[in-house]
């Protein structure tokens, strides 16, 4: 729904709006952990990605959360959909995880990093071939990752020194 808004936050907080924020709601998920990420595709099927790896599913546009089975117990910060079966998740040690099939099965990506450790705190992609990820990590002070072939490789798009980015978005294909 267009003037529905959502926060998430720590301690298994999710709320909504559905007058644009003049009043906030609070929505109940099965969990005390922090809800780090939302995502609605078009047809109203939204994904939450939170800590220990742990990712939830809501067939009805978000009024209620049915955990989903996850290939890790890495913490996610990052959840997109490009439709109602293809996308990823992205968080904690530089892990993706993507499905095809509406999240009934997941698949690890390699980022194509040589780092030990690293976070991707957010992921944007313009159809199911290219996408970008932002990447934070202590070998490499911060910087943006890509792919051109749905995340099966990942390529260093650029660094950025000074900062660690916390999210990217891309109005299209183009920028």
């Amino acid at each position: 729904n267009a003037s529905d808004l959502w926060i998430t936050g720590d301690n298994g907080t999710l709320k909504r709006s559905t007058n644009l924020g003049v009043s906030w709601e609070d929505i109940q998920v099965n969990t005390n952990l922090n809800i780090n990420s939302i995502f609605f595709t078009q047809n109203n099927f939204g994904w939450l990605a939170v800590d220990s790896g742990k990712i939830y599913f809501s067939s009805d546009g978000g009024n209620s959360w049915d955990e989903k089975i996850s290939i890790t117990t890495k913490n996610l910060y990052s959840v997109f959909f490009i439709n109602d079966l293809i996308g990823w998740f992205f968080g904690d040690s530089l892990t993706i995880m993507n499905t095809a099939d509406g999240g009934e099965t997941w698949s690890l990506q390699n980022s194509g990093l040589s780092l030990t450790v690293g976070r991707f705190m957010s992921s944007f992609f313009t159809d199911q071939n290219k996408g970008w990820a932002t990447v934070g990590t202590s070998e490499l002070s911060s910087g943006l990752l890509r792919t051109t072939d749905g995340g099966h490789n990942w390529a260093l798009d650029n660094t950025i020194s000074g900062t660690r980015p916390k999210s990217v978005f891309f109005i299209n294909d183009q920028i």
